[in-house]
């Protein structure tokens, strides 16, 4: 099936709304699903999930009927903006939490995720961290060339909405921006499992961690 683009994108004033709009244009992953059994099948567009999903990649996620969403998720839903199409982030936050992004550091309920260094990223120039969040580690990209992505005052996460984040963390729209917000619970479609099919055959039947 094929997709349709997500609309939407923020005025082109100033160097903050480019980047904005080539990142709701671009970067953010759209999702062409088919069903299958108690899960859907999506297709990847975009960066904004690197380095776990990328771009073209085919992936499986459960639905998550009855269950709850829980941090580190990494999360299909409905993007109000997005014309019904799906996308998918990382979610953070849940119900009750208190979020903050200090100089790109995740401080949750005012406890400081961690985060350790790998590698700079051979295509990107983004540097690659691993983050640990509530008992899961996962990798992240960050770039150093968007500073003002690294700061946000702390938001209280309300009763039925989510708190998400792209993995590629300077290269996605999400809950930082105003065409993402706080996804509401009812938006949410299911949890990734894992990538069953890649341009990448090293990464065919990789569990989405």
């Amino acid at each position: 099936m094929g997709t349709k683009a997500p609309v939407g994108s923020a005025p082109l004033l100033s160097r903050r709304s480019l980047h904005l709009a080539i990142m709701t244009a671009l970067l953010a992953p759209r999702l062409a699903s088919a069903t299958e059994g108690d899960k859907n099948s999506y297709r990847v567009l975009g960066a904004g999930m690197l380095p776990t999903i990328a771009e073209d990649e085919y992936v499986f996620a459960e639905f998550y009927g009855d269950a709850a969403p829980e941090r580190g998720d990494v999360a299909v839903f409905h993007a109000t903006f997005s014309q019904g199409t799906p996308f998918v982030r990382r979610i953070i936050g849940i119900p009750g939490d208190r979020v903050q992004l200090k100089q790109g550091l995740i401080y949750l309920n005012s406890v400081v995720a961690g985060r350790r260094a790998v590698e700079v990223g051979e295509t990107t120039g983004a540097r690659e961290f691993v983050e640990v969040l509530g008992g899961r580690s996962y990798h992240i990209l960050k770039d150093a060339g968007f500073p003002w992505r690294d700061d946000t005052a702390e938001l209280a996460v309300p009763p039925g909405r989510y708190y998400v984040l792209g993995d590629n963390r300077d290269n996605a729209v999400d809950s930082r921006d105003e065409q993402i917000g706080l996804v509401a619970r009812d938006t949410l479609i299911g949890r990734v499992q894992r990538i069953y099919w890649s341009p990448q055959c090293s990464r065919i039947g990789k569990i989405v961690e």
